[in-house]
């Protein structure tokens, strides 16, 4: 199955507090949980590694726009 059929028949909201700090093991479990329901459907065993990266990266994305504004009148 391809993920635009996925996107079609499945909403997957989910929200991450970036200034807090979550329970490490809830969290790990959540989203290893949620890889591996990916996995079962994609058929494809790094989709929970995919998923990870996929966080990483869309929180440091978030994280950088949340501390831009920050810098923008700092002398450097």
């Amino acid at each position: 199955m391809a993920y635009s059929a996925l996107e079609n028949n499945h909403i997957f909201p989910l929200a991450f507090e970036t200034s807090g700090v979550m329970n490490y093991w809830l969290a790990v479990d959540l989203v290893s949980e949620i890889g591996r329901c990916i996995s079962s459907v994609a058929a494809d065993t790094r989709e929970t590694t995919f998923l990870f990266q996929r966080f990483s990266a869309a929180l440091q994305r978030g994280n950088a726009v949340s501390f831009l504004p920050t810098f923008a009148n700092s002398e450097v």
